[in-house]
C-alpha cells in the first residue's frame, strides 16, 4: 500500500498555499456568492496525506 514507485513527494510553502486558496475561492465566487471560503488547515492536510498514502496505485 501507499504511493507507487512513480510518485514524487512534493511540499508547498505558506505562500503557495495562500495562492491556491485565493484562486480556488475566486473560482467558487463565480458560481455562488453564498459559498463559504476555503481556509487551509495543516492538521487536516496531514490527515489527508496519511489517507492518500494508504491508496493502492496500479
Amino acid at each position: 500500500f501507499g504511493p507507487g514507485d512513480r510518485a514524487i513527494p512534493i511540499s508547498i510553502n505558506d505562500t503557495e498555499k495562500q495562492e491556491i486558496l485565493v484562486k480556488f475561492n475566486q473560482f467558487c465566487a463565480n458560481f455562488s456568492r453564498y459559498m463559504f471560503k476555503l481556509y487551509w488547515n495543516d492538521e487536516l492536510a496531514k490527515h489527508a496525506q496519511a489517507n492518500s498514502n494508504m491508496c493502492v496505485s496500479d
